[in-house]
């Protein structure tokens, strides 16, 4: 089984990870929230530079209660030499971070281990197997 290199930074796992749309590629690295059950939410620059086509709102209900409405786009991500499609969410705050969501790491079977120093991701797909 491989393990995919992740970032551990204040507190937080984060993974790299490309963005694609056709031939335009954006390289990122994004926070791991287990408490995220979507795909992705990435700041709404992202999908105008990627000329993604928007498909509607989503709604969502934070862990502190509040609700937001995000746009939504569809967006191909390439992780770990995989290749996979998922509903992005736009996040239209001035904030710069990318999440990475529970739908993320279970579209790449991809395990999360935490201890209090670090973190690791498995590949658990099955042509991962050394």
């Amino acid at each position: 089984m491989r393990t995919i290199a992740c970032r551990y930074e204040g507190g937080h796992a984060h993974v790299s990870f490309t963005l694609v749309a056709g031939d335009v590629s954006v390289d990122c690295s994004g926070m791991i929230d287990t408490g995220f059950t979507g795909f992705l939410l990435i700041p709404v620059q992202y999908a105008i530079s990627l000329g993604l086509n928007l498909e509607g709102t989503v709604r969502s209900t934070l862990a502190d209660g509040r609700t937001m409405v995000n746009l939504s786009a569809r967006c191909s991500v390439r992780v770990n030499g995989y290749e996979g499609t998922g509903t992005v969410l736009l996040d239209q705050s001035a904030s710069p971070t990318l999440l990475v969501g529970m739908e993320f790491l279970q579209r790449f079977k991809l395990g999360l281990f935490m201890t209090p120093t670090g973190v690791v991701l498995f590949d658990n797909s099955d042509d991962s197997k050394d």
